[in-house]
C-alpha cells in the first residue's frame, strides 16, 4: 500500500464519519429539534376531576372536528382517488 492509498483511506474515514454525523443531525432536527428524547413531558397543574373531565372532553371533541375536517376535505376534493 502507498502513501496515496493510505492518505485516500484515512481521507474517505474522515468524510464518511462526518457525513453520516451530519445526516443525524439532520434526521434529530427534522424528528424534533434539540429536545431531548428522555426530557419528560412539562406537566399541568393539578385539576379537580371535574376539570379533567372537561378538558378530556374538550380533547375528544377538538380530535372529532380536526377527523370531521380531514374527511369532508378529502371528500371536496377533486382527484380521483382509488
Amino acid at each position: 500500500m502507498n502513501v496515496n492509498q493510505i492518505v485516500n483511506l484515512i481521507i474517505r474515514m474522515i468524510m464518511r464519519r462526518g457525513i453520516n454525523a451530519g445526516i443525524n443531525k439532520g434526521m434529530g432536527m427534522a424528528r424534533g429539534g434539540n429536545k431531548s428524547r428522555n426530557q419528560p413531558k412539562a406537566s399541568r397543574a393539578q385539576m379537580s376531576p371535574e376539570e379533567e373531565a372537561e378538558f378530556l372532553e374538550f380533547k375528544r371533541q377538538k380530535k372529532l372536528a380536526r377527523k370531521q375536517a380531514e374527511k369532508q376535505k378529502r371528500k371536496n376534493d377533486p382527484i380521483d382517488r382509488m
